[in-house]
């Protein structure tokens, strides 16, 4: 109502400006009554001094607001939400035709505003979620920060806010994308999974009931003023926040007290390195390692692990994520994995050190959920796996190449990095379409080899985006040769391509020298830790690869290709952290189905009754007995979840995974909490 007086009172001021004996209204008397009796504090109608309107804001918003109050366009602040909601009033006011502005001022003449006074016994949190509950969602960070404010003096409610909440919600911007409010959820949900010894994440939708729990489990171990329990949980936030913005922004500054034994250019080196391995994790797009990194770069802070240890753990995680995407690996059962090492090492320092625990878990087998692809597999994927349709995204791929670009054999630090930006793209040596003199250089089987080697490792370089749409569809020889071609680059790596190929032929012997030349190069880049080397026999290498011919894989609920679904038989799931065995997609629903109706039947019994709420192909497999009876379906096919709700399992494959996302949709759940272990049953070109 505040931003509708604000608007209210420029129009009537703008009006006064243009105002005529004629007119009903005196818009200068009426323009004072709204800024003195309403808009300001004490304060005249010029207000040319400090601005003394009705209210005090978060900081985010104040200077939006009190721009507003002084009435200069100029200053306003123009992305903030009470701006576009008063810039909305103002254009309506101006607009109205029929409404004069004296009865729009009269307008809270016919609202109710109420006032609840609790008494210091009331559980003001609880009366506010339940008034709130029919209202506009409140985001589960809105909530948290709510509570852990709620019930501080109120004096103190503003020092706590700029120092302690307001720096969680800053290091959680999304500074690519200002409007992502997911990052803080996501944050959040990092920081219970560490602290609370979860054998998995919270679910997203419930963040702010889980804080709550943690809160509450917190003040019975350790019996104290819960206030001072709440104002200790946002200085631990607000310090992992810190950690969590370290690794969005890939920047690391070594803390004052730590690694005292290093020299001034070792720490230099040290801290160059740090911040490439988080570029290196950035670049290959996974988010399942952030808990563990977070509570890595806490036990640094505290001084717990060396740097050194640190940069080597960081290492390892760019290593295990990179072979197991060049492998094809998916990576949703990693979760799990990186969770519950982040709450282990919090509340247990591994006797023998944070590395060496993680070399034993990743390095323990050479096949399975955890299991880091060997130097045969690797090997074998680089050479032959068609990466550049198949990798996470186009930035995973440039950021291989690039570390291509930069090798050393000795592996030093590289300051003279050939920085690869968004400029770059990814080039084609042998281009994606033939023309003519492409197939004559190829021979008679150009076809063949270009379907072969296209997409491969070998054909695959980096060039600045002019010079890529240069080379197109263009001989070799041209590639090579031109004013920017790869004999005149400043890359080594396409300097090598021009004397492989002699800047006068590109074809299979070519490119098999190049896989060969980058094999090398990536098993130096990325090596398999010596942890395991010493100590498995050569069978596990035989397992891995008997993994691979088996077609054995895992698909999670979360993607979005379920083409890789046809022609398999899933041989059991993981939901909630439990593992169910299963021999298919039939069994699947019949017992997966009914655990997510347990989750929330009241919910699903709803939908059911509100024609609105029903979607296809939902509708048709979830529907109450009676009209199931209609449609004759074999009993055998029905699946009773309670006497008023039947489920359907009848179904190609397609469209069962379909109606299962659906009903995680529903219920609120991250399809991320269910994986599928599939096998292959038919064989797929």
């Amino acid at each position: 109502m505040y931003l509708f007086y604000l608007a209210l009172l420029r129009v009537a001021k703008e009006r006064a400006q243009n105002a005529s004996d004629s007119d009903e209204i005196d818009y200068n008397e009426f323009a004072k009554t709204i800024a003195n009796d309403v808009i300001s504090v004490g304060n005249s109608y010029k207000r040319d001094t400090v601005a003394k309107h009705r209210f005090k804001l978060s900081k985010q918003d104040q200077a939006a607001m009190d721009s507003l109050f002084k009435g200069n366009e100029d200053c306003f602040v123009n992305d903030s939400r009470l701006t576009k909601n008063y810039s909305f009033f103002y254009k309506k006011i101006v607009n109205e035709k029929y409404i004069s502005l004296n009865e729009l001022y009269e307008i809270t003449d016919y609202l109710v505003f109420v006032r609840i006074g609790l008494e210091a016994s009331d559980d003001a949190q609880l009366i506010f979620e339940s008034l709130n509950s029919k209202g506009l969602k409140l985001s589960e960070g809105d909530k948290i920060r709510n509570f852990v404010l709620m019930g501080i003096a109120q004096s103190e409610v503003d020092d706590y806010y700029e120092n302690n909440w307001l720096p969680i919600e800053q290091n959680c911007k999304d500074d690519l994308n200002p409007k992502n409010k997911k990052t803080l959820s996501d944050f959040i949900q990092y920081y219970l999974t560490i602290q609370s010894n979860r054998r998995k994440a919270p679910n997203k939708g419930s963040l702010y009931i889980s804080f709550k729990d943690y809160i509450s489990t917190k003040c019975k171990k350790q019996p104290s003023d819960l206030i001072q329990i709440k104002v200790s949980e946002m200085d631990e936030l607000r310090d992992y926040s810190e950690s969590y913005k370290r690794i969005n922004s890939c920047s690391y500054p070594l803390y004052g007290g730590g690694d005292k034994e290093l020299k001034q250019q070792e720490r230099s080196d040290l801290q160059f390195n740090i911040e490439q391995c988080l570029k290196g994790l950035s670049a290959l797009n996974y988010s399942v390692h952030i808990p563990f990194t977070m509570e890595c770069m806490r036990l640094h802070q505290l001084q717990k692990i060396s740097g050194l240890e640190l940069l080597s753990v960081l290492r390892l995680e760019e290593t295990f994520l990179l072979r197991r995407m060049v492998c094809g690996i998916e990576s949703h059962g990693l979760n799990r994995l990186f969770q519950d090492l982040a709450s282990s090492i919090h509340h247990e320092l591994p006797s023998d050190g944070v590395l060496n625990k993680l070399e034993s878990i990743m390095c323990s087998s050479s096949s399975g959920v955890n299991a880091m692809p060997n130097d045969e597999r690797f090997e074998l994927c680089l050479h032959d796996n068609d990466l550049y349709l198949k990798t996470r995204n186009s930035s995973a791929i440039k950021y291989i190449l690039e570390r291509f670009v930069n090798f050393s054999d000795d592996n030093k630090p590289n300051r003279e990095l050939i920085a690869i930006t968004a400029d770059y793209s990814i080039e084609h040596i042998m281009p994606q379409k033939l023309n003519p003199e492409w197939k004559a250089s190829l021979g008679v089987n150009a076809e063949a080899i270009h379907s072969t080697w296209l997409n491969r490792l070998a054909n695959l370089t980096l060039l600045p985006q002019p010079f890529n749409s240069e080379n197109s569809n263009n001989s070799f020889n041209f590639k090579c040769t031109h004013e920017h071609g790869f004999a005149n680059n400043l890359s080594p790596l396409n300097k090598e391509i021009a004397a492989i190929g002699k800047c006068e032929h590109w074809g299979p012997e070519e490119m098999e020298t190049r896989a060969q030349s980058l094999i090398k190069k990536a098993l130096k880049l990325w090596p398999y830790p010596k942890y395991e080397q010493n100590d498995t026999p050569k069978e596990q290498s035989k397992v891995a690869n008997a993994a691979i011919l088996a077609n054995v894989f895992d698909y999670c609920l979360a993607e979005e290709d379920e083409d890789k679904l046809i022609g398999t038989k899933p041989t059991g799931y993981e939901f909630n952290g439990q593992h169910y065995d299963i021999n298919s997609w039939g069994n699947l629903q019949r017992q997966l189905v009914p655990q997510l109706f347990r989750i929330n039947s009241e919910l699903i019994h709803s939908s059911l009754n509100d024609e609105a709420q029903k979607i296809k192909p939902l509708k048709s497999y979830l529907r109450r007995p009676e009209q199931f009876s209609d449609l004759k379906i074999d009993p055998d096919l029905l699946v009773k979840l309670d006497h008023e709700a039947w489920f359907n399992v009848h179904g190609i494959t397609s469209v069962k995974v379909k109606v299962i996302k659906q009903l995680f949709d529903l219920l609120g759940l991250d399809p991320k909490e269910l994986t599928i272990h599939l096998k292959r049953t038919k064989s797929q070109d």
